[in-house]
């Protein structure tokens, strides 16, 4: 297998791109279909394990229509022979004082470049200068 194919890099970039447009519009159907249909598919974040594609869709589902307003400061794709990639983001989140990470895997499918599995994580500097007040959330006061 080779890395660092550049035609697979400029098709999940253009993936990676619709992400985050739905993110941004909020477009709950577009996030769900951005997933791999398979019980393999995995999202971790920051309050969640999601397992499977069923997991997957309900969350979103139920989290509903909300905006992510985040400006990604870096995004590295690697492409590993014809049908896989990981994407690496680190994004800023404007009028919050916190920085985001995302590490996606994509697969090709016969529907496309689908996420297969996701982890979003804040690092700890991040989530210690949340604004005054602000809830972290952690398992006990879930």
């Amino acid at each position: 297998m080779t890395a660092g194919n550049e035609d697979v890099v400029v098709e999940v970039e253009a993936a990676s791109d619709s992400y985050e447009a739905a993110l941004a519009a909020g477009d709950v159907e577009a996030l769900v279909r951005a997933f791999w249909r398979s019980e393999a598919a995995v999202r971790i974040g920051d309050d969640e394990e999601l397992f499977g594609w069923d997991a997957i869709a309900e969350h979103r589902r139920a989290t509903g229509r909300v905006r992510v307003r985040r400006r990604v400061v870096r995004r590295e794709i690697t492409g590993f022979g014809a049908d896989l990639a990981t994407v690496h983001i680190v994004a800023d989140y404007p009028g919050e004082r916190r920085t985001g990470r995302q590490t996606q895997v994509w697969v090709r499918t016969p529907e496309g470049w689908r996420v297969a599995q996701a982890h979003v994580s804040w690092p700890l500097r991040s989530i210690c200068a949340a604004p005054s007040g602000a809830e972290i959330r952690t398992k006990e006061n879930r």
